[in-house]
């Protein structure tokens, strides 16, 4: 498995793997973002391995974009659908934990991929915000999120390319 990481802060942060003292009594998080694509199980191990270095709790996030009441164009969407999606993330994600040896919390939500990851981020309170690209795509991603991902976020992120 080869792969480059490439930390992305605002404000001129520093993401570094050492755990640092914390003024708050609070323990450290972490979020990471899953597409369900190939590449999400190594982006899950690097975040898993990561939060287990400096002792942090690991929530896996998965948004589908836009499966809601009605569908693109204002034709109905019937639930039943949405259901069948957010089950069959489910299984995944599930398939996902054990393949990599995590047993994090997961959230499943529905929508603006870039504001909800966001919304989960301080949702749980991370510390940072681990997401995972194809190599050549830059940080666009296969569907274009991830250049409004590393915009739209809150707290730092750290954006893992696998070849």
């Amino acid at each position: 498995r080869r792969y480059c990481t490439k930390a992305i802060a605002r404000s001129g942060q520093a993401l570094t793997w050492k755990r640092r003292r914390r003024a708050s009594s609070r323990s450290a998080t972490s979020s990471c973002a899953v597409d369900l694509s190939p590449h999400s199980s190594h982006t899950a191990s690097l975040a898993a391995e990561m939060a287990a270095a400096v002792d942090a709790t690991l929530t896996l996030v998965h948004i589908t974009t836009g499966v809601e009441v009605w569908g693109p164009g204002g034709s109905h969407v019937d639930p039943v659908w949405k259901e069948m999606i957010v089950g069959n993330a489910i299984k995944e994600i599930a398939q996902l934990q054990q393949d990599v040896g995590t047993k994090a919390e997961v959230i499943i939500d529905s929508g603006n991929v870039p504001e909800l990851l966001n919304r989960a981020a301080e949702q749980t309170k991370a510390d940072v915000l681990v997401i995972g690209h194809s190599p050549g795509r830059s940080h666009l991603g296969d569907n274009g999120e991830g250049y409004g991902i590393i915009r739209e976020s809150h707290v730092p992120v750290l954006s893992v390319c696998f070849s």
